[in-house]
């Protein structure tokens, strides 16, 4: 019996730019060359993984894009698109029939402030377990970030559901027990 609902934030409940082009677009601006996935900046692992600050992350964000720090940011938060069309409906179903329900986030602090802030987003209140690599110094598909959302939740591993875009850590659920689901983030 499923007894706790866990998400992937970026690519399940949350569109977003899966390349640096698409985010500096979106801020306005024209590439001058191509920029690479978003994980292709080893810096972006590091500020996923709590690893250096968002100074410091900004400084080198904004040489490898050749702009300003300020524009930098913006290109950062760009990586954030809109919520997926029904998440906010579907998780208050879920919340209404007792399911509790959480995330588990590569993710870093000036994107998991924009998730929860109420501005943008509108499921942040319904996710009541909620762990982020920059946070746990652990990224998925460790198995220390899904043992501390086990801790977190206080339910047994076979009663948890988890919908991820990434088939690793799909994979590495899975060999902790949990009943994992792989979306495909350009689908609805």
């Amino acid at each position: 019996m499923i007894r706790a609902v866990c998400f992937d934030l970026g690519g399940v409940l949350i569109q977003i730019h899966h390349g640096w082009e698409g985010a500096v677009r979106a801020c306005g601006l024209v590439p001058a060359r191509d920029l690479g996935p978003l994980g292709g900046f080893p810096e972006f692992d590091l500020y996923q993984n709590g690893d250096i600050g968002r100074e410091e992350y900004l400084l080198e964000l904004s040489e490898m894009l050749g702009v300003t720090p300020e524009v930098a940011i913006r290109a950062h938060m760009a990586v954030l698109r809109d919520e997926y069309p029904g998440v906010t409906p579907l998780l208050q179903e879920l919340v209404s029939r007792g399911v509790v329900c959480g995330c588990l986030s590569n993710t870093n602090e000036s994107h998991w402030e924009a998730f929860f802030d109420g501005a943008r987003y509108g499921f942040g209140t319904m996710l009541s377990v909620r762990v982020g690599s920059h946070i746990e110094r652990a990224s998925k598909p460790s198995a220390a970030i899904f043992q501390a959302f086990e801790r977190r939740i206080g339910v047994a591993a076979d009663e948890i559901a988890y919908f991820d875009d990434n088939a690793a850590s799909v994979t590495a659920s899975r060999e902790r027990g949990w009943a994992a689901h792989w979306i495909d983030h350009d689908g609805d």
